[in-house]
């Protein structure tokens, strides 16, 4: 098992190639994080691509993957609303029956049994809407998704959000998913734990308690987020600045790609 380290860095909300759109495997995702010097990695792989029996062999991949130097935490992505797009991620499936299948796994979360992680995910997808049996018995939100939101900043609809819910739900945490699927996803959002961790199961009960910061490029957080609405205007402000800035990089990018191209052809 890792020795006990402060700081130590991994990532939320990551898919391997056992989701139908995930276009990296195990391996080469643990390899991508040993590069960018992080230390664990919070699988998300996709309910609906999994059988009783690839579930077992999902679990036992990331065991094996897992070392001294890096853990692979499992976890599935539910849609538990289909008219909202509602989206949950039930993080360590130990203790849950997944040798029965993913039905079998959300069922037992909604009857509380085991110790899952519930996080609702990328809530900017689902207009900000969480099922009303939901609220009160979930670990968590996201309140910054790089796949759905910009990367330098978190989400203030979703903060805004989270604050109202803490008030009925006291133990709710914030995260920061990457919602990756391919090597393109490593956009610099991640998770810093802020006391040693020894193992996996303390790993799960920081990240439970709330003990860590989410770190962006340029931006940080607190995992239990409290602004106000001045400093909640301010960040809706910098989203869009930063959006616009985005939205015109890329379309020079795409420019310069179309004038090189144009170029290229004209000399055949």
């Amino acid at each position: 098992m890792l020795s006990a380290v402060t700081k130590m860095e991994g990532l939320f909300h990551v898919h391997s190639t056992y989701s139908s759109d995930g276009k990296l495997s195990l391996e080469e995702l643990r390899e991508e994080c040993l590069n960018r010097n992080l230390k664990f990695m919070v699988v998300t792989d996709h309910a609906e691509d999994f059988t009783p029996g690839k579930i077992k062999k999902y679990v036992n991949h990331c065991r094996e993957i897992s070392d001294e130097d890096f853990w692979a935490i499992p976890g599935l992505e539910y849609v538990i609303d289909k008219e909202h797009q509602v989206h949950l991620l039930v993080v360590n499936l130990e203790g849950l029956p997944f040798e029965k299948g993913p039905e079998a796994i959300l069922y037992a979360v909604r009857e509380g049994k085991g110790s899952p992680l519930a996080v609702v995910a990328h809530l900017s997808r689902c207009d900000y809407f969480i099922p009303p049996d939901y609220e009160q018995t979930i670990d968590g939100i996201e309140v910054w998704n790089a796949a759905y939101n910009s990367r330098y900043l978190p989400d203030h609809k979703a903060i805004d959000l989270f604050i109202k819910l803490k008030k009925k739900n006291p133990r709710l945490v914030g995260f920061g998913g990457l919602d990756l699927h391919d090597r393109t996803g490593f956009r610099g959002l991640r998770i810093c734990l802020k006391d040693a961790c020894r193992n996996p199961n303390d790993l799960l009960d920081q990240l439970k308690g709330g003990k860590f910061i989410i770190y962006g490029s340029y931006f940080r957080i607190s995992s239990i987020p409290r602004l106000g609405s001045f400093p909640l205007f301010l960040l809706m402000l910098g989203r869009k600045i930063v959006s616009r800035a985005d939205s015109c990089r890329w379309r020079l990018v795409s420019w310069r790609r179309a004038l090189f191209s144009s170029i290229f052809n004209s000399d055949l």
